[in-house]
């Protein structure tokens, strides 16, 4: 052989081997044999059946378009339906030249009729673990960890898309429909259309996002309109967020409506009161797991609202923290603190409730979830003119939440004090220490003067203190095994003669006050001093002293039934011919309490009571019941003193004549 040809040989044969390796992988690559090699190779990988039902098909360039028909890709064991994902047709085009450079690109992206079916079971097992040994591994997701992960697709187009998703421990269920849309300058955006359920709750959502493009861009962020609605719980945003990925660097106007927050915790995992309907508009951002909800503002039941709120999710204990600012409370929408109802139904069932003591139960166990110090101020309080200024703060520790302090100023005094509730105890253990400083009997009483057209109101101020403890799951439990102290003491106001008259049962005063009109009766002093013992107040002292009677108050009122049992004796200092001491008996439960004369005595002065019934048959038959005594001034100054000293000097009470006494 010449040198020429065994050049020519040399060339040609190394050349001609790869034309022919080539041409076999072409024809390869387009037979049943690969096929069924990609069938093998992938479910031997992911210990799923692959299934390519159809034809596929390689037209070849520097950017070759492939097409696969039916594809199936099984579930895993003991999850429904069999098929994880299935597609009529995906067909995209790979750009050699990235390949090559260890990049996946695809200029074009289309799956026809896809199905995606995601699932968890009861014991948290995903069935998109592509494991060969799913119970010995832990799971892997077919998903990319980042942004930055997603392959590069230049045009991407979804017909007829589904998109499921099943999650039995956490009762979430959701069937969606996925395409892609025409946007501004023909740029494709992502729509996701979907509704199930989501703890037993109807949920929708609504999601439309920016072209797939922008959706690899990690310098860019991602714009994002959504629309989701849990139960009565909606939201509308709209924004952008750095990485659609992971869902972070969240920076959207945020829109967010709902029947009571106490929803938003199997949400959010915020532990809320029970409140009326709310509405917030206002800004959210998110930045290494702590969002931020800034410049809101709104409307809970008919209270306004506004602050900033941030909630930390960073550590392994999150933390809610803020202030928030009502200019215009409707002191009824804290109700939800104490168990009282907040929805308009439930406040009808209360009304019919012969209970007044809210008995719902607290959701104590929320308070594990997470900590917070969150600031409530309010202005101007909706009360009958009686609240003007409110603060509380919310301090929530390792499941001991202390609402220290709580002040507003009421009826030109102040009432403050501190609750705590101690949810690592079961049932958990409820404290209370209150403070009453000079309310305004005047003020207090104002509104009730005004409805009832009366000129002359008190003109005193009423001081006192509680202290309390006791265990329960509701206010009413709480108390129903409450021990404790109350004290309420009164100096220096007046009191309706008309009122004195009836219960001291001077009939001439009282005839008098009813012809010549209602004069008011100086009080020296007024002590009650209850201890709590198991539920149950009993009266220490129970003491009116004005200038013409003395009135002596014993007897106990049971939290658990609401049940009281006073007995009110009066004592009249300056005893006319008809003057009598008779008891007045309160009792009943305290929302329909009834007031009546001791009936031991009615017999006795039945004979007078008919023959004044005749003259003055609205009071005659109550001032029958008289009986000629004396009255005893009583030193209402060693009361207060001996009440300041039982009770530490916490009962604040004006005094400016009791010395005089």
């Amino acid at each position: 052989m010449t040198r020429r040809k065994k050049v020519i040989l040399f060339i040609a044969l190394p050349a001609g081997i790869i034309f022919l390796f080539l041409a076999g992988g072409f024809f390869f690559l387009g037979s049943p044999a690969f096929k069924h090699f990609v069938e093998r190779e992938a479910g031997s990988e992911s210990g799923r059946n692959v299934g390519l039902k159809g034809d596929i098909k390689i037209s070849w360039s520097w950017t070759p378009r492939v097409i696969l028909s039916d594809v199936e890709i099984g579930n895993a064991k003991g999850f429904q339906p069999d098929d994880m994902l299935s597609a009529q047709k995906i067909e995209f085009t790979v750009a050699l030249k990235e390949l090559f450079k260890g990049r996946l690109a695809l200029p074009e992206l289309r799956l026809i009729a896809p199905k995606l079916f995601l699932a968890k079971d009861e014991n948290g097992n995903a069935n998109w673990n592509f494991t060969k040994n799913p119970a010995g591994k832990v799971a892997v997701s077919p998903a990319p960890s980042s942004r930055g992960g997603m392959p590069v697709i230049g045009k991407l187009y979804i017909e007829d898309g589904e998109f499921s998703y099943k999650d039995v421990k956490e009762k979430i269920a959701i069937d969606s429909k996925v395409s892609t849309l025409k946007g501004e300058g023909n740029d494709e955006q992502m729509q996701l259309v979907g509704k199930g359920s989501y703890n037993d709750k109807p949920f929708s959502l609504d999601i439309k996002g920016g072209s797939v493009l922008e959706l690899k861009e990690g310098d860019k962020p991602y714009p994002l309109d959504a629309k989701l609605a849990i139960g009565q719980t909606k939201a509308n945003i709209s924004g952008t967020v750095a990485d659609p990925v992971k869902m972070t660097g969240l920076n959207i106007n945020l829109d967010l409506s709902g029947a009571n927050a106490a929803d938003l915790f199997p949400i959010t995992g915020i532990a809320l009161p029970p409140t009326p309907a709310y509405h917030l508009t206002g800004h959210l951002t998110e930045e290494k797991n702590k969002w931020l909800f800034e410049n809101f503002t709104g409307k809970i039941g008919s209270s306004d609202l506004e602050g900033n709120i941030i909630w930390d999710t960073s550590s392994k204990r999150p933390v809610l923290s803020g202030n928030l600012l009502a200019h215009n409370l409707d002191f009824k929408d804290l109700g939800g603190l104490i168990g009282a109802k907040t929805k308009p139904e439930e406040k009808e069932q209360e009304k019919e409730s012969r209970y007044l003591i809210p008995d719902t139960p607290l959701d104590i166990s929320r308070l594990q979830a997470m900590d917070a110090k969150v600031n409530f101020d309010a202005g101007d309080i909706k009360t009958p003119q009686l609240l003007d200024k409110f603060h509380m703060m919310f301090d929530l520790q390792q499941g001991v939440l202390n609402l220290t302090p709580i002040r507003f100023t009421m009826a030109e005094g102040d009432i403050s004090g501190n609750l705590r509730i101690d949810g690592n105890k079961i049932p958990p253990e409820i404290t209370t220490d209150m403070n009453i400083l000079r309310i305004s009997l005047h003020r207090l009483f104002a509104p009730l003067a005004k409805k009832l057209a009366q000129e002359n109101v008190s003109q005193g101020y009423l001081g006192g203190a509680a202290k309390l403890r006791g265990r329960g799951k509701s206010m009413r439990e709480m108390l129903s095994h409450s021990n404790g102290n109350i004290g309420i003491g009164m100096e220096g106001g007046e009191l309706s003669d008309l009122l004195v008259g009836l219960i001291g049962l001077d009939i001439f005063r009282a005839l008098g006050f009813i012809i010549s009109g209602d004069k008011p009766v100086a009080i020296k002093c007024i002590i009650a001093d209850f201890t709590a013992e198991d539920g149950v107040l009993h009266t220490n002292r129970f003491v009116i002293d004005t200038a013409d009677t003395n009135i002596i108050g014993k007897g106990n009122i049971a939290f658990a039934t609401e049940e009281t049992d006073l007995e009110l004796t009066p004592y009249p200092k300056h005893p006319s011919a008809l003057s009598a001491r008779s008891a007045i008996i309160v009792n009943g439960r305290l929302k329909n309490l009834s007031v009546y004369p001791d009936p031991a005595e009615v017999a006795i002065r039945g004979g007078l009571a008919g023959g004044l019934a005749v003259a003055l048959p609205p009071v005659g038959a109550l001032l029958a019941f008289i009986e000629p005594g004396l009255g005893k001034d009583s030193d209402c100054a060693n009361f207060i003193r001996d009440l300041q000293n039982e009770t530490g000097g916490k009962i604040p009470i004006n005094n400016p004549g009791a010395s005089e006494n």
